[in-house]
């Protein structure tokens, strides 16, 4: 969405604009209406500030990927829909060099109602979106950064260490990571 959703509440169907009109619930009810949700404010406080980040395209990918050179950046799971891979593609040269929003639904938990586009989806739509409005770094966000390497990279399994060890091995071999 090229503006923020509609905000949820009590009196309010919100996410697409046109969720006013059509009603389609926050949460799906399970199969046989047992569940019973608590703390709605919770819920819709943390969707509607959780909606109301603004992404962009990072159109580096973009370029790149227009330029032939990315062939070899996402799995082959990625590319064989290649009908997703394309309207993915699509989507972000149409919304380059524009904030957008990502509205959201519930059911046992919170996820995106954007089937191409989105953080929870494949490597290609994970990878083609960033925030639009960045902020520095803190020593705890680099600290799970290098968490985060670590388990991707996984070298030798260390993944499986503590997060003592992980954070020790990144820093040791930041070059080698980087130029990999």
């Amino acid at each position: 969405m090229l503006c923020k959703p509609n905000k949820w509440s009590d009196a309010n169907f919100g996410g697409y604009l046109n969720n006013s009109l059509i009603k389609n619930p926050l949460i799906n009810k399970s199969a046989d209406g047992k569940h019973e949700l608590l703390n709605k404010e919770v819920l819709y406080e943390s969707i509607n500030i959780m909606s109301s980040i603004p992404f962009e395209i990072n159109s580096l990918l973009l370029d790149f990927i227009y330029e032939g050179k990315g062939d070899f950046l996402f799995s082959k799971e990625d590319k064989d829909d290649k009908k997703s891979y394309e309207i993915t593609l699509g989507q972000a040269y149409i919304l380059r060099d524009k904030k957008f929003y990502i509205p959201l639904k519930a059911r046992g938990r919170i996820y995106t109602d954007s089937y191409y586009l989105n953080y929870q989806g494949d490597d290609f739509s994970t990878a083609i979106i960033q925030f639009a409005e960045g902020e520095p770094l803190t020593e705890i966000g680099l600290r799970n950064l290098y968490i985060y390497i670590a388990n991707v990279y996984n070298f030798e399994g260390i993944s499986k260490k503590n997060f003592h060890e992980r954070i020790k091995w990144v820093e040791e071999n930041k070059f080698k990571i980087l130029s990999f």
